[in-house]
């Protein structure tokens, strides 16, 4: 889902999200418009805000890098960046 129809399916106006994230509209603006350098703690922090999350993936050609790949890899169900207010366990 894209930011902006997440953020329109909230009902949430540009400068109601930028105060959540503590980022100016503009930069929200410049998010929803694709632009190409932004920094990721504020993307994150913006995703959060708006419930949503980052599922990110590895795709390599090369079946030596994929093999080395999977050895090092999490189980898939294992989300990467959990939702908003869930607590990962304490770590022993």
């Amino acid at each position: 889902m894209r930011v902006h129809d997440r953020r329109k399916a909230l009902g949430l106006s540009q400068t109601i999200l930028a105060q959540r994230v503590r980022v100016s509209r503009q930069w929200i603006a410049a998010l929803e418009r694709g632009k190409s350098s932004v920094e990721l703690g504020k993307v994150l922090k913006t995703l959060r805000a708006l419930g949503l999350v980052i599922d990110v993936r590895v795709r390599h050609e090369d079946p030596r890098i994929a093999s080395a790949l999977d050895a090092t890899r999490e189980p898939r169900d294992t989300p990467l960046m959990r939702e908003p207010n869930t607590r990962s366990p304490a770590r022993a």
